[in-house]
């Protein structure tokens, strides 16, 4: 993958948080002493490869994502736009405002705001190689039960299994 290629962040964040039960989208929940968002635009922004950022938000709440962008001074986020009914058609949402030109595209989730440069810097790294796509995992620690109508029917062999997480970057 040449080096000069444009790579946009794509930042989910229309969830509605309702298993918090806070009142408001779970991206505009505090999180040490901030909203949740604010890490998630930080990190993209922060990062030298990314040329700029699309934040997507509940429908509503575009204005208060483009009002703490500013206030991070995220001079890279250039939309805030309405999430849709799944996180699929949210990044859909996210996509139609990326440029044509843009040749690699990093998705990451406001739910996260735990992630890492060096994360980002792996994600990325990983489609240097000629991958079309790259994603951090990781193993899974915990049994898991297939179940059908109640009962537990089978034990997955966790070895084989693995959780996927974000940033994620594909090529566009």
């Amino acid at each position: 993958m040449p080096e000069t290629i444009e790579t946009w962040a794509i930042i989910v964040a229309a969830g509605e948080g309702r298993r918090l039960g806070a009142g408001r989208p779970k991206a505009f929940v505090g999180f040490r002493g901030r909203v949740l968002l604010a890490p998630a635009i930080e990190l993209v922004e922060d990062h030298a490869a990314v040329a700029g950022v699309v934040v997507v938000v509940p429908d509503g709440w575009e204005e208060p994502a483009t009002v703490l962008a500013e206030e991070l001074a995220a001079g890279k986020v250039r939309a805030a736009v309405a999430g849709g009914a799944t996180r699929a058609r949210s990044v859909a949402a996210g996509l139609a405002e990326v440029p044509d030109g843009a040749g690699v595209v990093l998705v990451h989730d406001a739910a996260r705001p735990l992630a890492s440069p060096e994360l980002v810097t792996r994600v990325l790294a990983g489609l240097a190689g000629g991958a079309d796509g790259a994603i951090p995992v990781v193993p899974v620690p915990d049994t898991i039960k297939r179940v059908r109508g109640g009962e537990v029917v089978e034990t997955l062999d966790r070895g084989e299994l693995c959780a996927v997480q974000t940033p994620q970057a594909f090529l566009a």
